[in-house]
């Protein structure tokens, strides 16, 4: 079986050389439990470690998240308040 690493580099290759990548396995890792995902335990940990770094990505950007601003439940759409950077 492929280490997390390893997994991590193919389902998201945006990440293989992030100077954060091991820190972020290593997260994952603890967050990840071997007793539900058992063999699939490097698989389980890739994955959250990929999602972390998408958030993290995403937060540094400036986009999505924050407080819901509206709602709407035919065809689905949130609308979150962006916030503004003081200068």
């Amino acid at each position: 079986m492929a280490t997390a690493t390893a997994i991590l580099d193919i389902i998201a290759p945006q990440f293989a050389s992030d100077d954060d990548k091991t820190s972020f396995i290593g997260y994952a890792r603890g967050r990840t439990s071997l007793s539900y995902y058992g063999t699939n335990l490097e698989m389980a940990v890739a994955l959250r470690a990929a999602h972390m770094m998408t958030l993290r990505d995403i937060a540094v950007a400036g986009g999505g998240g924050g407080e819901v601003a509206s709602k709407r439940e035919g065809d689905l759409a949130i609308f979150y308040y962006k916030s503004q950077a003081s200068s």
